[in-house]
């Protein structure tokens, strides 16, 4: 196993506090999980932030940052008060296996005015075309960088993507496809 990704981002939290005052419904709707937004409260932005950060970082590490049919929705952050994991579902968790992906490492650091993420991706190395890694984007992404679409083969991890001992968190009454 080896280090596929590496992502970081660093958001100012008054920023998302701002972006909740105008639109703060859509906003959660929009880039959160309904099991995230159950753990949530409507006005707790820094832990928006850190949910936000988590997964741009994510989307950093798995190299194509957010490009349809990838969603927000799709990774899953738990755990924050004691230690966030990462869950994938849907087209991300497709991407993520496609790359090769097996697990996953979510450090969060913060304090009252900025919140940083960080995401290690593991697992097992395939050669690309000329030796490199294949490309991470599902079939039909739109991004506009070329990519081998012999690289987009099937996943061989059917199990999908979630923490290093395969634990499920305690997010109520959903379902996280592996």
């Amino acid at each position: 196993m080896s280090i596929i990704g590496l992502g970081n981002d660093l958001l100012r939290i008054e920023r998302i506090s701002r972006m909740g005052a105008r639109n703060g419904e859509m906003l959660l709707q929009r880039a959160l999980h309904p099991a995230e937004r159950a753990e949530t409260g409507a006005q707790d932005w820094r832990r928006v932030a850190a949910i936000l950060a988590s997964k741009e970082a994510f989307f950093k590490a798995l190299g194509t940052g957010l490009v349809a049919p990838l969603r927000w929705v799709d990774v899953i952050v738990s755990g924050l008060a004691r230690a966030p994991t990462l869950f994938l579902t849907g087209e991300t968790a497709a991407a993520f296996a496609t790359r090769g992906g097996i697990s996953s490492v979510l450090t969060l650091c913060g304090d009252e005015v900025f919140m940083l993420a960080t995401v290690i991706l593991f697992g097992c190395e395939k050669a690309g075309p000329e030796g490199g890694f294949p490309a991470a984007l599902p079939p039909g992404s739109k991004d506009s960088r070329s990519h081998n679409p012999e690289s987009l083969a099937q996943p061989s991890n059917p199990r999908g993507f979630g923490p290093w001992r395969g634990e499920v968190p305690d997010l109520g009454d959903i379902h996280v496809e592996r």
